[in-house]
């Protein structure tokens, strides 16, 4: 069984050697940018999947670097996990920062839950208005918990007055 698994992989890599080669040699455009970047995010889902965190984090800081926001988050998540790297909250924050600020709504999910749950006033403040920001542009998940916020009265130290303008 894990033969099989091993030639299905070395089928994969050859098959893409072949595309390659064969689109260069025709002068036919190359696969486009998003279909690399699916296959090496489903690369990096398959090896978290068998327990290959080093590989998987590999492949995603290579999306990451390049600007993906979705890699950018699961960066983020493996290092506040400690997924194939030692747990480091200051790194996953800056990788959640970098997608929150390209507009990613998990990413603004998770920067806003990081930040309420420091004791920096400040911080817990900055972590509602992202939590704000991703809900109104539909993050439900964000939506369900500054409403969830709201009715338990758990961030009225922060500042109450910003919990009520969110109306979802």
């Amino acid at each position: 069984m894990q033969r099989l698994k091993h030639i299905r992989t070395l089928f994969k890599y050859v098959a893409l050697f072949f595309i390659l080669n064969t689109a260069q040699a025709s002068n036919s455009p190359l696969p486009s940018q998003n279909e690399f970047n699916d296959n090496m995010l489903l690369e990096a889902q398959t090896a978290f999947n068998q327990g290959q965190h080093e590989k998987a984090l590999r492949l995603w800081q290579s999306l990451a670097q390049q600007g993906h926001s979705g890699a950018q988050v699961l960066v983020g998540l493996a290092y506040m996990n400690a997924w194939g790297v030692l747990r480091n909250e200051s790194m996953a924050e800056q990788w959640y920062l970098r997608a929150a600020d390209a507009d990613n709504l998990s990413a603004q999910y998770l920067l806003g839950l990081l930040y309420i749950g420091r004791s920096d006033l400040e911080q817990a403040r900055e972590g509602v208005r992202w939590l704000k920001r991703a809900a109104d542009k539909g993050d439900l998940d964000a939506a369900r918990f500054l409403n969830k916020a709201r009715k338990n009265r758990w961030l009225d130290h922060i500042n109450p007055q910003l919990l009520s303008a969110h109306s979802r």
